[in-house]
Formats: structure tokens, C-alpha cells, sequence
């Protein structure tokens, strides 16, 4: 069968100064683009707040142009679609949004909580109240033989322990090994032990909830309801009465568990001292970033498409928003905005994918904490990737860097 017409669409610059007319060229390519072309419609979205909409018809010769401006630092998308013979609802190839930064190194978070450092104090007080007293397992069974895989148990404060899979090399000698942390999306992931990772390197496969390991899939569709209950746009975290105070607000319980997560990888006898990795996407890239802010350990961060960055831009300053939890007062303490400043100069923090189409972690936000750190670092940004687009920007994609010397 032919293949159905692909959109595709990029911005004549990588960024813009506030007022400067910013360029779209949409194209389409395909075997059956007809020849009189197809009709596409397009809608603007800002961190202005302002909208426009419009329709053209598309030419495989003949690209067409959209063209605005925005008068403040941010981002603004085109959201761009195809309608017509040969396009299939639904169809991936059929949309693109595509988004152009404006003075991008001068977006900015709002302002952080006045006891934010006191309140994290407390916190790590709480946790080391609870003694760091792990349940291993025996190794079990996988298909990795130059490893050892742990079930892993370990008390923590709020309301359930740290859990998740721990890969040793199987011949590791004391003092030898990188660490490596790693965290999930939103969601149930975790349940499973890992696939991918170094085997080089000790790697500890964390679940954002703390549930019990190898159980079987009843009991995780029933704790899922159960953490979900009083939801509101979405399941866990998405609760108005838990997100009024920051101690009882889901994310205190996640957060204090990656944290002991940490602490147990840094007492086992095979880890170097030197070298500790996090690494996650989306509410993964959300711990991972807030890892490295509250453990001066962690010597890199890797994030990808992070999760609740500028969870204020949206409810204080008009942004375009994205994805998540209503803003409140006690959420402003989880904001990796805010976390990013205070991440030590040791700790090299990539941001691998930031998505110009990603209406999940809108990029003004991912940008933002891009501008806080004081580390080296950098930040990728995708054209027309929006947030489930893990690892398939195709070829040609526009993409480009902003990067602070290691």
C-alpha cells in the first residue's frame, strides 16, 4: 500500500528575540499526495496566551508558510494537521506541532517558597529517622550471566519502603563499580525486573510507589486504584486535598524513597565512591533531576522530556501549561525549577530531549530549568516531538543544543 502523507514542519531560526517575526514552513511528503494538494489546517498556542487559527492547501512542491511573532520570552507552537482523501484519522504522519523559542536563556520559574531549604531539611530529618535497614533477596533468576539481580526492600518515612530490582556485576571486586539509579514514567512501571542496563555497572531499578515485587497482576491493578483514589485529571498526584500541604502531597512518599534508594546504593561494598548516575524520562526525569539536587553524591543527571518543570508558569504566568497536578503552594516545593539551582557544580546535568511538540512537558518549562542550573550541562530540543515520541525523531528533524562547558 502507499504510504499515507507525512507532515512535517520547521522554523527558519533555532530562536527568536521577543517581537521578531517567526517563520513556519510546513511540508508534506507521501506517494499519493494529490496533485491539487491537501487541505491543512493549522491553530497557534503561546506562552502569550493569545490564539490564532487558519487553513491552507499543501503541495508535495509547494511547502506552505505560517507566520507570527511573540513579544515575551517562551515558547509558540503551530499546531499543524491534515484533512482530507488519503489521510487516516488518527494518523501520526498527518500532525505535526512544531514550536519556536523566543529569547529562550531568559525564561524563568516563578518564585520559589521562602522556607523551600528548611522545608527539604526537615524532610531528610524524617527519613533518617527511619533506620536504613534493607531486605535482599537471594539472587534471582534472569537472563543476564554476568550479573546478580536483587529484590530489594528498604523501610523509608511516609507510607511505604523503597523498592525495586538491584543489578551487581556477578564479579565485581569492592571499590570497582559506577552506580547507576534509574526511574519511571507515570505510571505502574517498575513491576517488572530490568532489561536494559550496563552490566559493568551496578544498576537499581527504583518504582516511584514502593509496592511489592513479583506479585502477580491483580494486586497491582487494585494498588494502582488504591493510590489513585481522589484523583482529579488523572490518578496518583492528581489529588486536591493531598496537594495542600507538601508533607502529605504524593510526591513527598516518591521523593523519600529515591532518596533512600540512593543511600542504599552508596553503602554497597562494590560502589566506587566516585561515580553515581540518575537517570529517567518524564516523571523518571522529574526524580532524577530532584535526586541530583538533594544528594551532592550524584555526579551526572540524565532527563529526558522531565515531568512538572515550572508547575507555576502556567497558573501565575500565563504559559501554555501542560499535563498535570492543579497548581498549588505545597506542589512549588517539587518543582525541578527550583531544584536545579541548588544541584552541586559536580554534577553534569544533560537534558536529553526537551520536545517542541510536547504538550505533556511543554518546553518553556524544561527550559526553565535548562536557565536555573549553575552546573554544566545541556539541553536538546526536538522539532515536532511530542511527549510519547520516545526515540523516534526522524531523520532530518530539526534539533538543536544549548550547552554550558563541562
Amino acid at each position: 500500500a502507499a504510504a499515507g502523507p507525512v507532515l512535517r514542519g520547521h522554523t527558519d531560526k533555532d530562536q527568536y528575540a521577543p517581537g521578531e517575526p517567526v517563520v513556519f514552513t510546513f511540508t508534506v511528503q507521501g506517494e499519493d499526495v494529490p496533485a491539487e494538494g491537501i487541505r491543512m489546517t493549522w491553530r497557534r498556542a503561546g506562552d502569550d496566551g493569545q490564539t490564532e487559527s487558519g487553513e491552507a492547501m499543501i503541495k508535495a512542491d509547494a511547502p506552505v508558510e505560517v507566520k507570527t511573532r511573540m513579544d515575551k520570552p517562551g515558547f509558540v507552537q503551530i499546531h499543524a494537521k491534515l484533512a482530507g482523501p488519503g489521510v487516516k484519522s488518527g494518523d501520526r504522519g498527518a500532525r505535526w506541532i512544531a514550536a519556536a523559542g523566543v529569547a529562550i536563556e531568559e525564561i524563568r520559574g516563578v518564585d520559589e517558597p521562602a522556607d523551600f531549604d528548611a522545608f527539604w531539611a526537615a524532610q531528610k530529618r524524617r527519613l533518617a529517622a527511619v533506620p536504613l535497614d534493607p531486605v535482599v533477596s537471594e539472587a534471582i533468576t534472569n537472563e543476564a550471566p554476568n550479573v546478580k539481580m536483587f529484590k530489594v526492600s528498604i523501610p523509608c518515612a511516609g507510607p511505604r519502603p523503597a523498592t525495586g530490582y538491584l543489578v551487581v556485576p556477578a564479579d565485581a571486586k569492592p571499590g570497582s563499580c559506577a552506580a547507576h539509579v534509574t526511574f519511571n514514567g507515570y505510571g505502574m512501571g517498575g513491576q517488572e525486573a530490568p532489561r536494559w542496563f550496563d552490566s559493568r555497572e551496578i544498576t537499581f531499578a527504583i518504582n516511584a510507589h514502593g509496592f511489592e515485587l513479583g506479585r502477580d497482576e491483580e494486586y497491582y491493578k487494585q494498588f494502582s486504584k488504591e493510590i489513585g483514589a481522589g484523583g482529579v485529571g488523572g490518578g496518583y498526584a492528581f489529588n486536591p486535598a493531598q496537594n495542600q500541604d507538601p508533607e502529605t502531597t504524593y510526591f513527598n512518599g516518591m521523593i523519600l524513597r529515591d532518596l533512600r534508594a540512593l543511600e542504599h546504593v552508596k553503602t554497597l561494598p562494590e560502589w566506587n565512591g566516585r561515580a553515581l548516575k540518575v537517570s529517567g524520562g518524564s516523571q523518571g526525569g522529574f526524580q532524577a533531576l530532584l535526586m541530583a539536587a538533594l544528594d551532592p553524591a550524584v555526579t551526572r543527571c540524565e532527563a529526558a522530556a522531565p515531568w512538572l518543570c515550572d508547575m507555576g508558569g502556567k497558573a501565575r504566568l500565563g504559559r501554555h501549561g501542560g499535563w498535570q497536578p492543579a497548581f498549588t503552594d505545597a506542589l512549588n516545593y517539587y518543582d525541578p525549577v527550583h531544584h536545579a539551582k541548588r544541584i552541586p557544580q559536580a554534577c553534569f546535568v544533560d537534558i536529553t530531549r526537551a520536545g517542541l511538540g510536547d504538550d505533556t512537558c511543554p518546553p518553556s518549562g524544561v527550559a526553565a530549568v535548562y536557565n536555573a542550573l549553575r552546573t554544566p550541562g545541556k539541553i536538546r530540543f526536538v522539532q515536532g516531538s511530542e511527549h510519547q515520541d520516545w526515540g523516534q525523531v526522524p531523520a532530518g528533524t530539526q534539533i538543536f543544543t544549548l550547552a554550558r562547558p563541562e
